[in-house]
């Protein structure tokens, strides 16, 4: 039973952590770094719509969170700043797990690291991309890096 909870807080944890990172990237900066409100409003809708999706993943369903990472794919391509760019990387680490694709989240995730210039966001796509690690079954990995974590 604890078991169970402690893995459910994570995982509420990890998708709160997604959002949150998604919304806040999602704001216009203030000078040259901002790409245009289009970007924004794309980044913030996607990171709303990975609720939805989410959902319907848990339900059985998986086409909402595999349109949706097209549309993730397609809106990281567009030349985001890249504090966006690493918050479309992470949404899209988390849709590649509802997908059951571990091995991309970790890479996902691992990217959305690497874009980041805040240490929280980049702890947050870390801690997610050692989930990824350990839903592979690369537990050796995983424990290495929880170490560091």
């Amino acid at each position: 039973m604890f078991e169970a909870l402690f893995s459910n807080r994570i995982r509420l944890c990890a998708s709160g952590i997604i959002v949150m990172a998604v919304i806040l990237c999602g704001q216009p900066a203030i000078g040259p770094a901002w790409a245009g409100p289009a970007d924004v409003d794309s980044l913030s809708a996607l990171g709303r719509n990975f609720e939805d999706a989410e959902r319907q993943s848990v339900s059985g369903d998986p086409s909402a969170a595999r349109a949706l990472t097209g549309s993730v794919a397609a809106l990281r391509q567009s030349g985001l700043p890249d504090e966006r760019e690493g918050a479309a990387w992470m949404l899209q680490g988390r849709l590649l797990m509802l997908l059951d694709d571990a091995e991309g989240a970790a890479k996902a995730f691992d990217q959305s690291r690497r874009k980041f210039d805040d240490e929280h966001l980049e702890a947050a796509a870390e801690f997610l991309r050692v989930e990824a690690l350990e839903m592979q079954g690369d537990d050796e990995e995983a424990a290495k890096r929880w170490s560091k974590w």
